[in-house]
């Protein structure tokens, strides 16, 4: 397996609960483990995450560009400890003067990969 296929594949199979959201705030990546803990059984690709998550914080992070750790979760009755890192482009660090990346590659493997269970 090329790189390119094998980071989606150990996202969307890991244990881990991982959503993805972009700047303006639409759920861009949401693994099957994300959608059995937090109980969605629609489609989310392409919402807003504010529609799933009414008291989300990911949007907070996309502001300020602050990675949260080890912080309380709580949604549907269920408590949960979450980490919210952000994803830095070109677009933010010209907002904040400063030099934060991610390949550009490693963007756009996200983002190319059909995530199995969600509908474009």
């Amino acid at each position: 397996m090329l790189v390119g296929q094998i980071i989606p594949f150990i996202l969307e199979y890991i244990h881990h609960g991982i959503i993805a959201i972009d700047k303006s705030g639409v759920v861009i990546i949401c693994n099957q483990a994300a959608k059995k803990m937090l109980k969605f059984d629609e489609p989310v690709l392409g919402r807003p995450i504010t529609s799933l998550i009414a008291e989300t914080k990911l949007l907070d992070v996309v502001d300020t560009g602050r990675s949260e750790y080890g912080k309380r979760f709580i949604f549907n009755d269920k408590t949960f400890v979450v980490n919210r890192t952000p994803i830095l482009d070109q677009d933010f660090n010209k907002k904040y003067s400063t030099n934060k990346i991610i390949a550009p590659k490693m963007l756009q493997i996200f983002l190319d990969y059909h995530w199995p269970g969600n509908i474009n």
